[in-house]
């Protein structure tokens, strides 16, 4: 077990310039003002000014390999909001602790393992990428290393591992003892991520498509627009049309389609046309795509003041402050503005929510063809119940023709650093 760390001891704090007055000469009068004023002093000041990088204690790690059983996919649920579901190749992720910012929390080392209260105290840090290939390391990171951190947003809720400073060598006990992993998995308390619930999605689908119901009316959505969102696959167009709703009622944010669904062909022009341009706009897939199961959604926010936010003519700021970040992990998206290796503002997909990669799209796709079924017409979720059976339904004329159109017009995806033409 890790030993518990007091504030000081990996980032030494700089009282310098905010140093007590309470010496003796100046207590006279009125101790109490000048106790007081010391306190306010020292409380008020911020003490990691300009500090960039952090000294961390690892709590709890795991690898990516776990990514397909149900200890991952509670990790995962449990992640602040603000990390991305995107998982680069050979990397971990690290709860971390940063002794001298986390000292309200309790500090889980005060706990045995498999003790249900320290996975619930470890889960209240942030979590951190570790890029292996990039540290060049073996993945000797686990309970008790100490590591290098950055964080990626001002609120340190997460970022990435930098450096290792010392090495635990020790095995993960959380995760390698299946007495300790079987106290996390039976343990409902640490869900903390609130999600909106499926009937709420329904129920926001149901507002998109009738305006009557709307009580703020939405702006009205061009023809191509329209293709693009009907294209989609039928469990992921339900969110989208929630994404959209939420955006217009709660932050006035007009959203733009921009593409949806992409033929494998589509995808691989995409691809070609990047690889001989400067190669700033965000990177189409070079394998399969969610984009090419109907799972993947392209957009560019209108803000109230009229701009439209764009992936390269935007800065990283303006989409955080836009707040529809706050909406998209509500609906259990994952948000191509976090993506370590390619930055992609623009883009959502459902893979969180079905914990997919690449491969299980592949599956999908080889599943409807055998099956005679559009893949953008098979709900996933029926799919995932069970892939060996065909579709209970065919979609309706009016869906088929409305994926054919978006058929038709994934070809006619512009330029990803700029909003489409209404």
């Amino acid at each position: 077990m890790a030993k518990p760390l007091k504030p000081g001891q990996l980032n030494p704090l700089n009282f310098s310039l905010k140093t007590p007055i309470a010496t003796p000469d100046k207590i006279i009068d009125n101790p109490m003002a000048v106790y007081n004023q010391s306190i306010a002093n020292l409380m008020n000041a911020n003490l990691f000014d300009g500090v960039t990088q952090y000294k961390a204690q690892v709590l709890l790690s795991f690898d990516n390999e776990e990514e397909d059983n149900s200890f991952w996919q509670l990790i995962r649920s449990s992640l602040p909001d603000s990390l991305a579901e995107h998982i680069p190749p050979q990397s971990k992720f690290c709860v971390c602790r940063i002794p001298e910012i986390h000292q309200a929390f309790v500090d889980p080392n005060l706990y045995q393992d498999g003790d249900p209260k320290k996975i619930k105290a470890i889960l209240r840090h942030p979590v951190f990428e570790a890029n292996l290939i990039n540290l060049g390391v073996k993945g000797q990171i686990g309970p008790g290393s100490i590591v290098n951190v950055s964080f990626f947003d001002p609120l340190l809720r997460t970022g990435e591992v930098t450096g290792i400073v010392f090495d635990s060598g020790e095995p993960n006990t959380i995760t390698s003892n299946s007495t300790a992993r079987s106290t996390v998995e039976s343990n409902p308390a640490i869900n903390r991520v609130t999600r909106v619930e499926q009937t709420q999605i329904d129920a926001d689908a149901e507002v998109f498509d009738n305006p009557s119901l709307q009580e703020q009316p939405l702006p009205v959505i061009s023809e191509r627009g329209q293709a693009f969102i009907d294209g989609l696959n039928p469990d992921f167009q339900k969110i989208i049309k929630s994404f959209i709703l939420r955006c217009w009622e709660q932050l006035a944010i007009e959203i733009i389609p921009s593409s949806g669904f992409r033929s494998a062909k589509t995808q691989r022009e995409m691809r070609k046309t990047w690889e001989a341009s400067d190669q700033t706009a965000p990177a189409p897939a070079k394998g399969i795509s969610f984009h090419n199961a109907g799972l993947a959604f392209d957009f560019n926010p209108r803000l109230p003041s009229g701009k439209t936010l764009t992936s390269t003519g935007s800065t990283k700021q303006e989409w955080v402050d836009s707040g529809i970040g706050d909406i998209i992990s509500q609906l259990g998206l994952k948000w191509g503005i976090l993506f370590r290796n390619n930055y992609d503002p623009i883009h959502v997909d459902m893979s969180p929510a079905l914990g997919w990669v690449g491969k299980d799209v592949g599956k999908f796709i080889d599943a409807s063809e055998t099956f005679g079924t559009p893949v953008t017409s098979w709900p996933v979720y029926e799919y995932i119940t069970d892939p060996t059976r065909p579709p209970s339904s065919v979609a309706s004329s009016a869906s088929a023709a409305n994926t054919r159109a978006s058929r038709d017009t994934d070809v006619m995806v512009s330029a990803r650093t700029s909003p489409q033409p209404e």
